[in-house]
């Protein structure tokens, strides 16, 4: 009888910690897809967020590089008193470009930040085109400070400049103002980088 009343109790204790196994599995198991669904919840949060910044650039962009620089625009520029009507003009057009990004600024910080999350999330390839757009925000700002060298040829003897940087200068405002289309480089590398994120957020929303 004794014998019966071990056995008994032996089989209660493994029953007991066998429920325990069964339950801390099912704790871990819970755990676990409760992790899984959090974090593709945040990756398609990320792309989401990511897909509509990168939108807003290229649209910003696009009315950013509006056709031509208008009037009064640049004339926030501090200017020097012998400047000729020449030089004037040549560096307040690269300084409206300035003036343009300036409202926009808090949104190009958006896609700074961004563009490390993404790295972090997914991985630094899938975050190259971030890096491009910045990229191209640069070319810009580039091109619009290398007008001030060319306004200063406007000072040398005759007040003219050479062939070579006349050429230059006509390379920088396709870089500056675009309506778009084939011979636009500025407008089509956007859409290029544009359609690469499209492609690798679309699948996760399901666009």
């Amino acid at each position: 009888m004794d014998q019966v009343i071990k056995i008994a109790l032996q089989l209660l204790e493994l029953i007991s910690y066998l429920a325990i196994i069964a339950a801390s599995g099912v704790a871990v198991w819970g755990i676990n897809a409760w992790r899984r669904e959090h974090v593709g919840k945040r990756r398609i949060e990320l792309a989401e967020q990511s897909l509509a910044i990168v939108y807003e650039i290229q649209e910003t962009l696009r009315r950013i590089r509006s056709i031509g620089v208008r009037v009064g625009e640049g004339s926030t520029r501090p200017r020097k008193e012998d400047e000729s009507d020449e030089e004037r003009a040549a560096l307040d057009e690269g300084y409206a470009l300035y003036e343009r990004f300036e409202p926009y600024r808090e949104l190009f910080g958006k896609l700074r930040a961004v563009r490390y999350r993404f790295k972090a999330t997914f991985r630094v390839k899938a975050a190259e085109p971030f890096d491009e757009l910045l990229e191209v925000e640069s070319k810009m700002f580039r091109a619009a400070s290398k007008l001030a060298f060319w306004a200063r040829d406007y000072r040398s003897p005759g007040g003219q400049h050479s062939q070579q940087a006349l050429e230059d200068l006509q390379r920088c405002r396709l870089i500056l103002w675009g309506y778009g289309g084939e011979g636009d480089e500025i407008f089509n590398d956007v859409v290029r980088i544009v359609q690469r994120v499209e492609d690798f957020c679309g699948p996760m929303l399901k666009i």
